[in-house]
């Protein structure tokens, strides 16, 4: 016995398959833990669960920077993988995020991201009560935009449906003013 205490680097114990099964092990008990703490204080699954999906976001890319250094190829391979993948999730949120800027500020919206639908004019009337577009989901937006009207089904931050009312305009006018006859189409 020389006395002489020899400590593991930092390198070498980030390496080691016990310490990053004991870090996950560790990352997911505090996940799950304050995932729970929010549920229940706030007494909603759904606070629970965005704290949880929040922190796996994060942790994800982190938990891979970790596997980097396993000396197992195939972990190397799935970080590399998983953290591609991560990108391609983070890019479609943004252009989501994007997209309901572009809904909530924009003077016009595009038509082209939205399913094109007619109405009659008795629908317009009771476009909020029908359930024609939306079926059992909540009714969210009826906007009138420079270009159209749009209606999105679903509440505003969920996946939804967002229909472009395009003969909205005509029908309407065909319920206010009913003696005056509708606009003719010019055959061309």
């Amino acid at each position: 016995m020389s006395g002489k205490i020899e400590i593991a680097s930092g390198t070498e114990q980030a390496k080691s398959p016990v310490y990053i099964w004991w870090m996950l092990a560790t990352l997911i008990g505090m996940v799950i833990g304050s995932g729970l703490y929010f549920g229940i204080k706030d007494r909603s699954v759904q606070s629970g669960l965005s704290i949880v999906y929040i922190q796996l976001f994060f942790l994800v890319p982190a938990y891979c920077w970790i596997l980097r250094d396993h000396p197992r190829p195939i972990w190397k391979r799935v970080s590399k993988w998983v953290v591609r993948l991560w990108w391609v999730f983070l890019v479609c949120q943004i252009a989501l995020l994007a997209e309901r800027i572009w809904w909530n500020n924009g003077d016009s919206y595009p038509t082209w991201l939205a399913t094109r639908a007619t109405v009659t004019p008795e629908q317009t009337e009771y476009m909020f009560a029908d359930r024609s577009l939306c079926g059992t989901r909540f009714l969210g937006a009826f906007v009138t935009k420079s270009n159209e009207v749009f209606v999105r089904c679903g509440q505003d931050w969920r996946p939804g449906n967002t229909y472009w009312i395009e003969n909205y305009r005509d029908a309407s006018k065909r319920v206010h003013h009913p003696e005056q006859p509708p606009e003719q189409e010019s055959k061309q």
